[in-house]
This record gives structure tokens, sequence and C-alpha cells, in this order.
């Protein structure tokens, strides 16, 4: 008696070899299996190339894009909804973009966005009233004004890890730890949020967003409540993003632009590779 339920037999082999000879697959393959000019140079688990990469990248003028598409902008879509992903933990209890920016970003109710300034490697005393060594992976100050007419000034302070942990407590001399006991005994992002927040700050008048990236997985990212304490920011003013943000939202989309050059295009290319 035959069984009319049996099902037929799948040629696994024939699936696979289709696989593997399909155009768009060779094309991807080639294209991963490829060294990128930053593993060639060795230079690919370097926070200090990462961050001059990305301070580039944000800072914009080399893209002509609207001010809605400004890279800016599509940080802070990053920022907003991984903060809503991560307020709501104990850790990390407040709202870390401020509700007018939110607001306008959100609504796309954007004018105009100035750069004043994007470094790496910014010294803590040049921001701050604490005279300390510490230096800022990636610091920008922006002016982004909406539609009708508010203006707001934002610092962003962006520190980047992409092969280390966060440090601990710093050693400084005895006369610095005397006049700031509070600023020696913290973590790293302890101390920037310290220096930086509108008591210690030189700039009284901008709004700071503190930012902390990583190469650390979506999926990891997203569950944040169970993220080993080495896995994000030791102090929780500061908004854990990654890399894989950086790639889908601001990246991905120039790299689909008709309006960037060639060389800008080769240059974005070869990061993501």
């Amino acid at each position: 008696m035959s069984d009319t339920n049996q099902q037929p037999k799948i040629d696994y082999a024939s699936i696979m070899l289709q696989f593997n000879n399909d155009p768009d697959f060779i094309k991807l393959r080639d294209r991963y299996a490829t060294k990128s000019f930053l593993e060639i140079m060795s230079t690919d688990r370097s926070e200090t190339l990462h961050s001059s990469f990305l301070a580039w990248l944000l800072e914009g003028k080399d893209f002509p894009v609207k001010e809605q598409d400004h890279p800016i902008i599509h940080l802070l879509d990053i920022l907003i909804r991984r903060e809503s992903e991560q307020s709501s933990t104990e850790q990390f209890p407040q709202k870390l973009v401020p509700d007018n920016i939110k607001d306008m970003v959100l609504s796309r109710n954007i004018k105009s966005i100035q750069i004043h300034e994007v470094s790496t490697e910014k010294s803590i005393n040049e921001v701050s009233n604490i005279s300390s060594k510490d230096r800022l992976d990636i610091y920008i100050r922006c002016t982004i004004e909406s539609k009708n007419g508010q203006s707001n000034e934002i610092e962003f302070i962006i520190e980047n890890k992409v092969g280390s942990k966060e440090n601990g407590p710093k050693k400084e001399n005895k006369g610095f730890a005397s006049k700031y006991p509070c600023y020696v005994n913290k973590t790293q992002t302890e101390r920037y949020y310290y220096a930086l927040n509108n008591n210690n700050a030189q700039n009284k008048n901008s709004q700071k967003i503190f930012i902390y990236l990583t190469p650390i997985s979506n999926a990891d990212l997203s569950d944040f409540d169970n993220l080993g304490e080495d896995q994000k920011s030791k102090d929780g003013h500061f908004i854990n993003i990654n890399y894989q943000d950086i790639l889908d939202n601001i990246i991905e989309p120039l790299l689909l632009s008709e309006d960037i050059s060639t060389r800008i295009h080769t240059l974005l290319n070869e990061y993501v590779l």
C-alpha cells in the first residue's frame, strides 16, 4: 500500500550548487573575501582611525544632502531610538535626548545645520573648567535651527570603543586629586559627564548629548538589561549605540545616493568592507 502523504525528496546538492553559482551571491562573496584598505594596513581595529573616519562622516561637508538627511540628523535618529530602549532601565532612567531636539528631528522641522567644530582627541580642559588631561574620542559642536526659528546648540561627546573596555578611575598627582576629588574616583564615562555637565562645562548654553559607541551586536544591544557591565557605559547619561547603527542609518543611505562623488563612494565602500 503506497503512502499518499509521502513528501517528495529534496535535492539539497542541486540547491546548494545553484546557490553557489548564483551571480549575485558570487559578487557578494568576492566583495567580502577581499581585504579592505584598513585590513591591508592592519588598522581595522584602530580606535583612532575609526574616530577620524566617523568625525569626517558626521561633519557631512563632503555629502551634498538636504538638511533633513544630514549625518547629524541620522545620528539623532539612532539616539532617539536607542534611548527609548535604554531609558526605562534601572541604570538609565532619565531622558537623554532633550524633548525640543527630539520633536524637531522626528518632525523633520529643520531649516539649517551649522557645524562649528568636529574634533578627535579633544582635551577635556578645552571644554571644561576641570584641568584634566583626559581626551574625548570625538567632539562635535553644532547648531540646528528649526523652520520656525528655534535655534538649538548641541555638543556631542562620543566615547568610541573598538577593541577595549571602559577605563576605571584615573591616577593623578596629589595636587589635582585634592582639587578635584570627585573626578579622579570615577570611571571614564563618569568623569566625562562630570566634566561636561552644566556645572563644570565652559559652554553653559548648549545641550549636551553623551554617546557610547561599540561594535556590540544589535541583538545584544537591544537586550540592554542583560548586557554585561563591561559591554555598556558605566555612566547612565550616555546613550549606547553600535557600529551597525552607523552603517544602517548613515553610511548605507549615502552609498545609495546618486549625488555623492565616485571618490566618496569608494571611501565609504572601503570602510564598510
